[in-house]
């Protein structure tokens, strides 16, 4: 229950910041994610086996783990590990005789980027706590004097509703 009610005033302290509110929490929860990657979660060896699988991060997010987290061990031992794989992929398991689909199935990232899925999370738990949060009349007032949402975040808090209960206020208020 505590969770949910610093969550709640996370997020209306957010709403007094400019631009999308979603936004806003989903890049500083991203940023949070590539440090503890960084710093604690680099040796995790599972963690590590899923990046492996995707053959790292996506563009975006492996600019900003290197550019935004500034932990050049973290960043070394697991680009040092990709690069490990990306060259077994491309000599153990690849022989002259196999056809170009053959050969490019083991440059083909496997699973999403973990960043990217730490993002949708984040979205996805925002938006559902806005719709949470819409019954208090502090929160309602806080996002009135917003900047609201931007419009992917607000099909996402729509979708949070999926009896469509509060859209129609929702709607409005954006």
């Amino acid at each position: 229950m505590s969770g949910h009610r610093t969550f709640h005033t996370e997020i209306i302290e957010t709403l007094a910041e400019t631009g999308c509110v979603i936004c806003r929490l989903a890049a500083r929860s991203v940023s949070r994610y590539l440090d503890i990657l960084s710093y604690e979660n680099v040796n995790d060896v599972a963690l590590r086996g899923i990046i492996r699988e995707g053959i790292g991060l996506c563009n975006r997010h492996a600019w900003q783990f290197i550019d935004g987290t500034r932990t050049p061990l973290g960043t070394a031992i697991i680009y040092r590990d990709l690069i490990r794989t990306l060259q077994q992929r491309t000599t153990d398991a690849i022989r002259p005789s196999d056809g170009t689909t053959a050969r490019l199935r083991g440059l083909l990232p496997g699973p999403p980027c973990v960043a990217c899925e730490a993002l949708a999370a984040m979205v996805k738990d925002c938006a559902h706590q806005i719709q949470q949060s819409w019954a208090d009349p502090a929160f309602r007032v806080a996002f009135a004097k917003s900047d609201g949402l931007c419009w992917s975040h607000v099909l996402a808090t729509l979708e949070a509703d999926r009896l469509g209960r509060r859209w129609r206020e929702l709607l409005a208020a954006q």
